[in-house]
């Protein structure tokens, strides 16, 4: 089953994260496909939108980033999926 994340970071130490950046080090593994991802480079910030199909290297995965980057992980999904979401849930009284 395919996940899609969305990964907000916040590069709190940019002398270790932009040279990490550089080399390559933010790379997905097999079972990890980034999607896209945007930078705010003014301040060192920016999001990824990533698909998961395998939870296990996908954490892996944010345990090793964590060490140079602050991130936020959310599961999101589609327009479509919020719609079928929305459309099944009963309002709150």
């Amino acid at each position: 089953m395919k996940t899609n994340y969305m990964l907000s970071w916040l590069a709190s130490k940019p002398d270790v994260t932009i040279p990490f950046f550089l080399k390559g080090g933010f790379v997905t593994p097999a079972g990890v496909t980034l999607i896209s991802n945007w930078h705010v480079v003014a301040n060192p910030r920016g999001f990824a939108l990533l698909e998961v199909t395998d939870a296990a290297i996908f954490h892996a995965l944010i345990v090793e980033w964590e060490k140079v980057i602050n991130l936020q992980v959310d599961q999101v999904i589609s327009d479509a999926d919020a719609h079928r979401a929305f459309s099944t849930t009963k309002p709150l009284k």
